[in-house]
């Protein structure tokens, strides 16, 4: 059934591209093109910090059957907007096309939300034997979270997920990072962080800057079982087959 309805205020937009994460240039990381100056208002954070985010700046035409296209112009490179390596003054002309990029959409306002994306080279248009980087499928993460529903409920999907959740990308208002390989470990371990353990506290503080305290999770089994999230191409249930 195809919609025919949606307004732009019902979508946002990612882009990233998969750079080589220095020092070793074999391994890959997605970089945001889309980010914002977080400024802090809660928490002990005391400094604005670059983060990743979502847009819906553009132009949406309804094609009336069902498909939409979407139009953004990249601004001029400003404090947020486009960035070619997710910092401040560089435009979106920074484009590297001949790394894989990943586009992906956010569908709001409806229990029936959605984060279809698509990667692909710009320089190519190849789809197929092209860098990737999954590194945990949202199959894996619904085993415990069911469904995996963050940011108010509308973030499903970790090849979304990682679209913003970067290298370089920080929460302001606690000083954390929220690079994904950093933040998920943290959050999982929990009260057994050695700074929790010291009489710190780990917390996020997330949409509509709620505070989002993990210092007194405990995680229900080895936090060494790494294949009960990392299966490589195993996922969900077809993990079960690895694990004796």
């Amino acid at each position: 059934m195809p919609i025919t309805d949606l307004a732009l205020e019902n979508l946002r937009f990612v882009i990233a591209k998969l750079q080589p994460s220095p020092p070793v240039q074999s391994h890959r990381q997605l970089q945001s093109y889309i980010n914002r100056i977080e400024r802090p208002g809660v928490g002990p954070g005391n400094a604005a910090k670059l983060q990743a985010t979502a847009e819906s700046g553009g132009e949406l035409h309804n094609n009336g059957n069902g498909s939409y296209t979407y139009t953004r112009n990249p601004p001029d490179g400003s404090a947020g907007g486009y960035a070619g390596t997710g910092r401040r003054g560089r435009s979106g002309s920074q484009l590297r096309s001949h790394f894989t990029h990943r586009v992906a959409i956010q569908f709001d306002g409806s229990r029936d939300t959605a984060n279809p994306h698509y990667d692909w080279v710009p320089a190519s248009g190849a789809t197929q034997g092209i860098f990737s980087m999954d590194i945990a499928a949202t199959a894996s993460c619904n085993r415990c979270h069911d469904p995996l529903a963050i940011h108010a409920g509308n973030w499903r999907e970790m090849a979304y997920c990682v679209t913003c959740h970067n290298a370089g990308s920080t929460d302001a208002n606690s000083g954390n990072s929220v690079d994904m390989k950093v933040m998920i470990h943290k959050i999982h371990r929990g009260a057994a962080l050695p700074s929790v353990e010291a009489g710190g506290e780990y917390a996020i503080y997330g949409f509509r800057d709620s505070k989002h305290d993990y210092s007194k999770l405990h995680y229900p089994q080895d936090i060494r079982n790494c294949v009960n999230c990392h299966a490589g191409t195993a996922t969900g249930g077809d993990r079960d087959n690895l694990v004796s």
